[in-house]
């Protein structure tokens, strides 16, 4: 998981990062249609972990993603929609104090 998540990052965001501790998993259903129309339920877990930056560009990275943008905690956590993304955050807070 750990290999998967630096290599999606860098991909993603051209960015190259360290993990400096596993946040927690989000875990959720959603529906999509197949091609002959039928409906499939797919169960979907998404792990996150918190990273240190440790090079790379925005510039690097590839086509996958619209826009790529860094923010601040502080900024970032009022964007934050759902409960689980905030529980996220807290935790990722937690583990940069120990870390200081």
């Amino acid at each position: 998981m750990e290999e998967t998540a630096l290599r999606e990052v860098r991909e993603e965001t051209g960015l190259v990062a360290e993990i400096a501790g596993r946040l927690g998993d989000v875990t959720y259903w959603y529906a999509r249609r197949e091609s002959d129309g039928a409906p499939v339920r797919i169960f979907k877990r998404v792990r996150f972990f918190l990273l240190m930056h440790r090079g790379g560009r925005f510039a690097d990275r590839d086509d996958e993603m619209d826009d790529v943008r860094w923010f601040s905690l502080d900024r970032a956590e009022p964007m934050l929609a759902y409960a689980n993304e905030r529980m996220l955050m807290a935790k990722a807070r937690e583990l940069l104090a120990d870390l200081a």
